[in-house]
């Protein structure tokens, strides 16, 4: 099953050659690697660019953290990369590289390097995309996939992809699944990695049983206004924690409404739900 995602694609193209490094950031599993390993490199070979032109590195989540050192990572590039030509670098995950902003640094003094990467958004490396890439860096925001990409790979009538599209959402990974079964497993796996797991790494929570309630309760009011006091109230009742948690919960939920409300409203969102926090948790 394969979607079209031609809009991001479209964006990735006329980004091609201006000196700076490419960024894709976005939630596990929306499909940045796929864009890039799959969509992005079938565009440059039919665009006429040699496959040895072409060089695409995933580092791996792994606890072996040698094998995403910038030694390693340069040597197999000098083994890799032709002696002359403009050469495209594709590198999946580069959160998982050490050193990664000096690594991806170094590319703007190779001229006929052109460099496109994927980032998650859990990552602390991708909040420091604006900052860290200022000038030097070109990002574009991936979501998973919309009802009319979904569309674009749906085998079947409207009606019934409207009905696989509400329940199932728009990841990529669990869209092409079979059975409802995996499709549910897929989606738990998700959540406890994209919401359990990445926000622990990221923020440092150390009482994920309470942080994985308090994503149950959000996820129940999806659709509605969010009302911390509620939350509260539905939540686990304990006393005395950290303004860590207090801070979390402002930044999440309180992000939630950024997107359709102004900047006052968030602000007074981020202060609720930080007032709430002490019977939050």
């Amino acid at each position: 099953m394969e979607f079209s995602r031609k809009t991001y694609l479209d964006r990735w193209i006329e980004r091609k050659h201006n000196g700076l490094v490419k960024i894709l950031t976005g939630i596990h599993g929306c499909g940045k690697s796929y864009l890039l390993r799959k969509l992005f490199r079938d565009h440059l070979i039919k665009s006429g660019v040699a496959s040895d032109h072409i060089c695409v590195h995933e580092f791996p989540r792994s606890l072996d953290r040698s094998m995403c050192s910038p030694d390693v990572f340069f040597a197999d590039l000098k083994k890799r990369l032709p002696g002359t030509g403009r050469c495209y670098l594709l590198l999946d995950n580069v959160e998982y590289l050490s050193d990664t902003a000096q690594v991806l640094n170094s590319f703007n003094h190779e001229d006929r390097l052109d460099v496109y990467v994927t980032v998650s958004h859990a990552s602390g490396f991708a909040t420091d995309v604006s900052t860290v890439f200022r000038g030097r860096g070109d990002a574009v925001h991936v979501f998973p996939l919309s009802f009319a990409e979904f569309m674009s790979g749906f085998d079947g009538g409207l009606h019934e992809a409207w009905a696989q599209y509400s329940r199932y959402g728009g990841m990529p990974a669990v869209v092409a699944l079979e059975s409802e079964e995996e499709k549910r497993s897929r989606l738990t796996s998700f959540l406890k990695d994209a919401c359990a797991a990445d926000m622990v790494g990221q923020y440092g929570v150390g009482k994920t049983r309470e942080l994985e309630a308090l994503i149950r309760v959000v996820a129940s009011c999806m659709g509605k206004f969010i009302d911390p006091t509620q939350v509260a109230k539905q939540s686990t009742k304990r006393r005395g924690c950290d303004g860590q948690y207090r801070w979390l919960l402002s930044e999440t939920i309180g992000g939630c409404v950024s997107d359709h409300v102004g900047a006052s409203v968030r602000h007074q969102a981020k202060e609720a739900v930080w007032l709430a926090g002490e019977v939050l948790l």
